[in-house]
């Protein structure tokens, strides 16, 4: 430790020097003491070090394989309070980094992580944990029960749905998983599992799909007047062949979910007397 005059304040700031010849005695590291020069001597005994994960406990866990200690110099003492020790420590990793030192700061200093940069790797382990944590389970829940949010939900997805350019994108990724032999067979690979089995029993016992059964039922026995032409058809399985409808649309339609079919509107046609 270089000598320095009694300090006033146990606040200060200290490089860490490399002491190996081929690096000059290069600062590799500054940093910020509230506790005096028993700070940075802690950097000495890298067995105190749980988890050597950031770049300095690696340098000084590498030094003391090399039989080596950091050189600690005090930079600036007697600083007056914590604000100036903060301010202090930002001024030193950047005059440092500047002249091409200080490589084994991680942030801007400060006492904070400001500068800090994630890998993609921690940032993806960071998000899983935080999306299968029970709290935030529970809010999803909770989000997902509440009506003001579904209704934003819903239509947020339906102006997406409407966007020109989202459509057109739909489109050519549909067309290219329909044109591509491995979407072909994931698609045959899941109609043919367990899950899809399921999933389609469960939707032809819903009410929703047997009421939309029932309609289509009625549709197809029950005669159907185009009320654009006056002509009557048979049922409405002959009115959408006839004219090229699609046979689902036209129920609809004659269930008052729609108002028309290709600009044309029809009806039941009454019961004979």
């Amino acid at each position: 430790m270089s000598p320095t005059p009694a300090p006033k304040t146990p606040f200060l700031i200290y490089g860490l020097l490399d002491p190996r010849p081929e690096k000059q005695g290069q600062t590799r590291y500054v940093g910020q003491s509230i506790q005096g020069e028993a700070r940075p001597k802690q950097h000495c005994y890298p067995s105190s070090y749980n988890k050597a994960n950031r770049p300095s406990e690696k340098w000084v866990k590498k030094l003391a394989g090399l039989g080596l200690k950091p050189i600690i110099v005090v930079l600036e003492y007697d600083i007056p309070d914590r604000g100036a020790l903060d301010a202090a420590e930002v001024y030193h990793i950047r005059f440092y980094r500047d002249h091409g030192a200080a490589d084994l700061n991680i942030t801007d200093g400060g006492g904070g992580a400001r500068g800090y940069k994630h890998s993609d790797e921690t940032k993806k382990k960071m998000s899983e944990a935080q999306k299968n944590s029970l709290l935030a389970i529970a809010q999803r829940e909770a989000l997902n029960a509440d009506p003001k949010q579904q209704a934003r939900k819903r239509a947020h997805l339906a102006a997406i749905r409407a966007d020109p350019e989202y459509q057109a994108k739909n489109r050519a990724h549909l067309a290219a998983i329909r044109a591509s032999g491995e979407g072909k067979a994931q698609l045959a690979a899941y109609n043919a599992s367990e899950e899809a089995q399921a999933q389609r029993a469960a939707l032809h016992a819903s009410p929703a799909h047997l009421r939309h059964l029932a309609a289509l039922n009625a549709a197809r026995s029950r005669p159907v007047v185009d009320l654009t032409t006056g002509v009557t058809y048979s049922s409405g399985s002959a009115a959408s062949r006839t004219l090229g409808l699609s046979q689902g649309h036209l129920s609809e339609h004659l269930n008052g979910k729609s108002k028309h079919v290709k600009g044309k509107t029809f009806a039941f046609a009454p019961a004979p007397v």
